[in-house]
């Protein structure tokens, strides 16, 4: 009897108004706490403060001789729960930070491995040459951003060395090193 369909009561009446209700509370209250900020303090990297729209928490810090984002990623979006999570994801991010110059090194050499010839395409095109070197000093760092498992990703501006328009991702996690660079955008 497929042609018999449920015609709605008084309780689905009230539970449907009670779930308008609460979504209409739950978004009022939404509206109310996206004016307070929510901060996450680490004693070493400083104070986060959480980005709603990307559901992670930024600050600024010194890399080398450049201020760059720092991110702390975990897909926690809506929940609150996530302070114990954000501390162990800070950890890695202070680990990192510890061995700036040590890291460094085994990014630049990443991106030498996996995007010179890429690097010497596009200048080949405009008629000049790059080298190793070259590559290194003609992108800039924009960010770091960590996530769970130790994971994190190095994001560059990639200057002239791809012709401008262009980024520098490096991806890599803190047991493993950077895994791999790639040019996008």
């Amino acid at each position: 009897m497929s042609w018999i369909h449920r015609i709605p009561g008084i309780g689905d009446l009230i539970d449907l108004g009670q779930d308008i209700a609460y979504e209409l509370r739950r978004r009022k209250l939404d509206k109310q706490d996206e004016k307070t900020p929510i901060l996450f303090e680490d004693e070493v990297l400083g104070t986060f403060k959480f980005w709603r729209e990307a559901g992670s928490f930024e600050t600024r810090r010194i890399w080398g001789n450049a201020e760059v984002a720092v991110s702390l990623n975990g897909g926690w979006g809506e929940r609150t729960d996530y302070t114990e999570e954000v501390a162990a994801v800070a950890l890695g991010a202070r680990i990192f930070w510890a061995d700036q110059p040590g890291w460094q090194t085994r990014i630049e050499e990443c991106i030498r491995r996996d995007l010179f010839e890429l690097a010497q395409e596009w200048t080949a095109d405009a008629e000049e040459t790059i080298t190793p070197d070259d590559l290194i000093t003609r992108i800039r760092i924009d960010g770091i951003g960590f996530e769970p498992g130790g994971h994190f990703c190095v994001w560059y501006d990639g200057g002239t060395a791809f012709g401008g328009g262009h980024g520098v991702t490096v991806v890599g996690n803190l047991e493993t090193g950077p895994e791999y660079a790639e040019m996008h955008g």
